[in-house]
């Protein structure tokens, strides 16, 4: 799929824990295991969130989730 091209903000797509983990993600570079100690959840709801993520701004892979975030987190 090819990342998303509409004027939609990242912010008005993705949920407030959905952000949250693209920030650690891109502060860190760490694991789904670290994420979900930070964010005190399980390893499987933030496995969950990178798919919902990937779904809402229709782009595969973490690589290229976190150009996009790093390109148009609100700031």
């Amino acid at each position: 799929m090819a990342a998303r091209t509409t004027t939609t903000l990242p912010s008005t797509v993705l949920t407030v824990q959905e952000r949250r983990i693209l920030d650690i993600l891109c502060a860190t570079g760490e694991s789904d295991a670290y994420i979900a100690q930070e964010l005190v959840v399980s390893v499987r709801t933030v496995t969950t969130h990178f798919c919902n993520i990937s779904q809402k701004l229709e782009i595969n892979g973490r690589c290229k989730l976190l150009l996009y975030w790093l390109r148009n987190r609100p700031q």
